[in-house]
Order: structure tokens, then C-alpha cells, then sequence
């Protein structure tokens, strides 16, 4: 194989992985807001009303 197949390979093979990785950062990314905000909306409906007793 000459060089320059193996480099063009490698350019290749490099750009595919950081596509993948960027995808995976992305969605790791999407999933923590969409948590982040179902937490936030849980602790909201266990908060007690203005009013409410606390015991």
C-alpha cells in the first residue's frame, strides 16, 4: 500500500471516530438537560404549596 493511501486511510478512519465521539458527546449532553429538568420539575411538584402546613 503506498503512503499515501495509508495516510488518506488514517485521515479517514480519524474523521469517522470524531464524527462518532461528537454524536455520542451531543446526546450524553441532551440526556443530562432532559434529566436536569425532569428532576427539576419533580422537586418542584414536592415542594409544598405557599400555605401548607410543613409537618
Amino acid at each position: 500500500m503506498k503512503q499515501a493511501d495509508k495516510i488518506a486511510k488514517r485521515d479517514e478512519t480519524d474523521r469517522v471516530a470524531y464524527e462518532i465521539l461528537d454524536k455520542e458527546a451531543e446526546a450524553r449532553e441532551l440526556k443530562t438537560e432532559r434529566l436536569r429538568l425532569l428532576r427539576l420539575s419533580r422537586d418542584a411538584d414536592q415542594r409544598p404549596a405557599d400555605g401548607e402546613d410543613k409537618c
